[in-house]
């Protein structure tokens, strides 16, 4: 059986939603609880229709000439039995106030039915004590029911009223009289496009440039500019939400340019650099300042120098053949005589090393030394 239900002979006709609204339906009856039932407007006035046969709900007005408005229950009603009838009254009858909500929107109907060709006839809708809509027998036709909306949105908490008015010897029949708020409409979504992206990419007017240029459907966003290097990968050359970037510094040849922005990877846009930078290195990218000139390199230093710029030979010195105390003694006044703040240090490593002399050789012999120094320096 269910196999029978689910083919596709049966499916065709009523498609899948029906198929799903005639389960539910029947689940509900399974179950014994009733089907859902449509929202019901609910009307603000009492006796709307005068079935009750009285003025139960409105405010009953009197007639210029004498003729008071009645409820009539002879079949001429437009629904049920009993029905308004009136002429020259104004108004005929008033409801009883129905307070607003701030910013609701109320809807006035009611069936009416003009029987000669009289005028000033009117149905009015009141707030806050002023008419703000109406209907007027100039709009009717003679001699049937016919349907008559009026609507408002109040813009405060204030009372409405709804008026029923005879013209000058016109008489006129009120039936089925309601109001009702009517309930805000949902607002509808604005469909959010998905977001799209792109870059373009040209060669610009200065040697080595290139501009770039993103297409973005969403706001608020960043975009990191990048360029492809020699080696395959990229590097980031901008970083902005400025939707416009300018390369710079490029050398001749070709050269590919991408956009990322959040999780967007635009497809790379290549060009051809004909002309290239050539103020300094190039592919820097965003920046048109020259690259900062090198400093000439150091020449090389002549034999004999050390690894942080070199020291000149000493052109004194203790003669050939002379013990290692005079050789100190000699260093130590070639170091009083030279004027480099290098030269100046040696002192500190003569003395350190006429401490190690001191104490391997014995302070008789080191004495002896010190007494030929003193007699060298005066």
């Amino acid at each position: 059986m269910l196999a029978l239900l689910l083919s596709p002979a049966l499916l065709a006709p009523i498609g899948v939603r029906g198929l799903i609204a005639a389960g539910l339906l029947y689940l509900l009856a399974v179950l014994g609880l009733p089907a859902p039932a449509a929202a019901q407007e609910v009307n603000l006035l009492t006796n709307g229709g005068f079935e009750s046969g009285t003025f139960d709900g409105w405010t009953r007005g009197s007639a210029a000439d004498g003729i008071h408005p009645v409820i009539k229950r002879d079949g001429g009603a437009h629904s049920g039995d009993a029905w308004l009838w009136c002429r020259f009254a104004d108004p005929c009858a008033r409801s009883a106030g129905v307070m607003a909500s701030a910013g609701a929107s109320y809807t006035l109907r009611l069936w009416l039915k003009p029987f000669d060709n009289g005028n000033h006839g009117a149905v009015r809708l009141r707030y806050g004590g002023e008419v703000v809509r109406q209907s007027v027998s100039s709009s009717w036709t003679n001699g049937i029911w016919q349907q008559v909306t009026l609507t408002y949105t109040a813009p405060a908490a204030k009372v409405i009223e709804v008026e029923l008015v005879g013209g000058y010897y016109t008489e006129v029949g009120f039936d089925d009289v309601s109001l009702v708020e009517v309930a805000a409409p949902t607002p509808t979504p604005t469909p959010v496009p998905p977001r799209s992206v792109s870059l373009t990419a040209t060669v610009g007017a200065e040697p080595g440039m290139v501009e770039l240029a993103v297409s973005d459907n969403h706001q608020g966003y960043m975009y990191s500019y990048q360029r492809r290097t020699a080696w395959g990968s990229w590097t980031t050359i901008g970083y902005t939400s400025v939707r416009t970037f300018t390369a710079t510094r490029l050398a001749a040849g070709d050269h590919c340019f991408r956009v990322v922005s959040d999780a967007i990877t635009t497809p790379q846009q290549c060009v051809t650099v004909v002309q290239g930078y050539t103020g300094g290195a190039a592919g820097s990218g965003g920046s048109s300042s020259p690259a900062p000139s090198s400093s000439p390199a150091p020449s090389a230093p002549p034999p004999g120098g050390g690894g942080g710029g070199y020291i000149p030979a000493p052109t004194c010195g203790a003669p050939a053949g002379s013990g290692i105390g005079e050789r100190l003694a000699a260093m130590i006044v070639c170091a009083i005589n030279m004027q480099s703040i290098i030269a100046l240090a040696l002192p500190v490593v003569g003395a350190l090393g006429a401490l190690a002399v001191v104490l391997t050789v014995g302070p008789n012999w080191a004495f002896a030394q010190l007494r030929k120094i003193l007699d060298a320096i005066r």
